[in-house]
């Protein structure tokens, strides 16, 4: 958009809209169906459609091609896609890869108890438990680090955001700007009243609501930022519509908010904000119901955790940055009741000096208390203590980190106090 004036503009990206050629479309060919369907069996269902391949394709695929070009066959005007919708779209893609990975998880987990567990019966050569320990070791973290690439899937988000989440546009005087509008790539079902497959062919032109274009003649409102002097219209610009407001006999007032970086603000009686109270980062990622939620929080907060994946399948949110407190989500992504990793714990237990047999049947305590899985209880009838030596090295499975594991060393029949874990677990510990 270009500026010719003297004055600095402004305008909402809602007013846009394009005339577009249309062409009528059908779903994906047979073939394309065909690579579909082995790409998601080769990826466990964890393949997603790439946004810059056209699922649909024009029908026919020929010069005969139906197409309904503007001012002749329609007048329709497209706007463009309302971003949160697309970014809504985008965090439940990620989100479903993500349950399909634990649910593969699961099953890896239920393999490798069964060859663990004494379930197979050719133990001289036990290709199966071979094969488990294979899949689920070596295959699966590596299917994870190409299908659910966290940092590149964070820093795509991020782009998204910051590309096109920009509401009102500003045009600085005698020059021009560049913005990023969504238009729909997929078919479009619902054309006008007749219910015809399309999708949009080229763009012709660009329109914009001239009554939507405003002279600027202060500085523009910064969204989610508390400036001291602003109005409080202002306030509700940068900050949003606060959860609650009061007024006092001496005409100053307070705004305050349920979510976000501050926490309220404080009005003169002119009604000039003259105090600011933020809200630590601690806070509002608390303030977050669901792991989504605090995904978006920590993105807008350019902020990184360390996801820690529980025994029952829940999520530990911790290593968050001048974050001492961690997060905890269940396996539908709510959030749910604080836990503390049993870890410290154990390394206490340890340090008491207990009887191998004592130390076993507190690891197993621990673990029923999480989930249900009996992989510590397996391990321990699969390796009694050395009668002849009394010592031995054991390796026990996590009670509540997947994939973790605890390093025992037993001497004359007791736990040595230094008890180490490996496996995904918290930067601290």
């Amino acid at each position: 958009m270009r500026n010719p004036t003297a004055k600095k503009l402004q305008f909402k990206k809602s007013a846009l809209y394009f005339d577009v050629d249309y062409v009528q479309g059908k779903g994906p060919s047979g073939w394309q169906d065909f690579n579909s369907a082995v790409l998601m069996t080769a990826t466990f269902g964890l393949n997603n459609g790439n946004a810059y391949s056209k699922e649909w394709v024009p029908n026919p695929p020929s010069p005969n091609t139906n197409v309904l070009r503007f001012g002749l066959e329609q007048n329709v005007q497209q706007s463009p896609v309302n971003y949160l919708v697309a970014l809504g779209s985008y965090d439940e893609t990620t989100e479903r890869s993500n349950r399909n990975y634990q649910f593969i998880q699961l099953i890896a987990s239920i393999a490798a108890t069964i060859a663990s567990g004494g379930y197979v019966a050719d133990k001289a050569n036990n290709a199966y438990a071979d094969a488990t320990a294979l899949f689920s070791g070596v295959f699966l973290p590596s299917l994870k680090g190409i299908v659910i690439n966290v940092d590149g899937i964070n820093r795509r988000r991020s782009n998204l955001v910051a590309q096109t989440l920009q509401d009102i546009i500003e045009v600085p005087a005698q020059s021009s700007i560049s913005t990023i509008v969504l238009l729909p790539r997929y078919g479009i079902l619902a054309y006008r009243s007749a219910q015809v497959p399309v999708i949009v062919d080229r763009i012709l032109d660009v329109h914009i609501v001239s009554e939507v274009v405003t002279e600027l003649n202060e500085a523009a409102i910064e969204k989610g930022v508390c400036k001291l002097g602003y109005t409080k219209d202002q306030t509700r610009q940068a900050l949003g519509e606060p959860t609650a407001s009061a007024s006092e006999a001496d005409g100053t007032s307070t705004f305050t908010y349920g979510k976000g970086p501050i926490a309220s603000v404080a009005f003169n009686d002119k009604g000039q904000l003259t105090n600011c109270a933020p809200r630590s980062a601690s806070d509002q990622i608390s303030a977050a119901t669901t792991l989504t939620e605090a995904d978006q929080i920590l993105t807008a907060l350019g902020l990184t955790a360390n996801r820690v994946p529980l025994t029952d399948g829940s999520i530990l949110l911790v290593d968050i940055p001048g974050v001492d407190k961690t997060f905890h989500f269940d396996t539908t992504g709510k959030r749910t009741t604080d836990y503390t990793l049993a870890f410290g714990d154990i390394k206490t237990e340890a340090g008491k000096t207990p009887s191998k047999a004592d130390f076993e049947t507190f690891l197993e305590g621990k673990e029923k208390a999480i989930s249900k899985s009996t992989a510590i209880e397996d391990y321990v009838q699969k390796n009694p203590l050395d009668q002849t030596t009394k010592a031995g090295t054991f390796d026990y499975p996590s009670p509540d980190v997947q994939g973790g594991t605890i390093h025992v060393t037993v001497t004359k029949g007791n736990v040595d106090s230094k008890v180490t874990f490996s496996g995904p677990q918290p930067k601290g510990v």
